[in-house]
């Protein structure tokens, strides 16, 4: 009797240990298939920091719904539901504009029957880039010289002139922040020259910036003479005589 009940516990507790250790999984095939996604499933969507929609094209044997997770509130799926079809059918999904100056990332997941789908689709929208330009004078006297542009980006970014400024501005020195032009002198003073500079973000070439220079015959010339006493108020006139120049202001 003992024999038999030993018998009994191995026999139950080897098909016990056997059930555990199975390497069967029970697999449901996918229901929603994404066009163009890889092997495992997934779509890669890389996007500027601009407000954009993206079209996402696929077929679904059963009824679906798209999922975006409630934290991510800059991205939207229209229609966010549909029903079976043999043909393909597409999402748009809104992108708002990124005002941060950092990339973010978000996914769009597809549920059948209340299963998760080996779908997905997944939306890194990068950071705000940023380009300005300055300069303390953009018209630069007959004599010509240097001229300094100061350039505010966040990014890396690479300059072009149009063909009129090539005749007479050329390169002195570049750095990250600051670009150096140097003008040839102006020989008919007669005649006025203008050059166009286009400066462009290197990881967003859609932000860019443009500057006009001039060269033409600038002048300002004071004459006048004045004792001044000083313990005792008093005033006088100069004399001011301008070239090409429209105002002016004294300090």
């Amino acid at each position: 009797m003992k024999t038999n009940l030993f018998m009994l516990f191995v026999a139950l507790s080897f098909g016990v240990f056997a059930s555990c250790t199975s390497d069967e999984v029970t697999k449901v095939d996918s229901r929603l298939s994404i066009d163009n996604a890889d092997e495992n499933g997934l779509l890669v969507c890389s996007v500027t920091s601009k407000a954009q929609s993206k079209t996402v094209s696929f077929t679904s044997s059963t009824d679906w719904k798209a999922y975006v997770p409630k934290d991510v509130d800059w991205i939207t799926v229209t229609p966010s539901s549909g029903s079976a079809s043999s043909e393909a059918q597409t999402v748009s999904i809104a992108i708002n504009a990124n005002s941060l100056t950092e990339a973010r990332t978000a996914y769009v997941d597809f549920i059948c029957d209340k299963l998760q789908q080996k779908s997905r689709v997944e939306i890194t929208q990068a950071q705000l880039y940023t380009l300005s330009v300055s300069t303390p004078k953009n018209v630069i006297n007959k004599k010509g010289g240097d001229v300094v542009i100061s350039v505010e980006a966040n990014s890396e970014w690479t300059y072009s002139m149009d063909d009129a400024a090539k005749e007479w501005l050329t390169e002195k020195a570049i750095g990250a922040t600051a670009l150096t032009l140097s003008a040839t002198p102006l020989v008919d003073v007669t005649k006025e020259k203008t050059g166009v500079i286009t400066f462009t973000s290197s990881a967003d070439p859609t932000i860019t910036a443009t500057l006009t220079l001039y060269e033409k015959d600038v002048d300002l010339v004071i004459k006048g003479t004045q004792a001044m006493a000083p313990s005792v108020a008093c005033s006088g006139s100069v004399a001011v005589t301008t070239t090409n120049v429209a105002d002016w202001v004294a300090s």
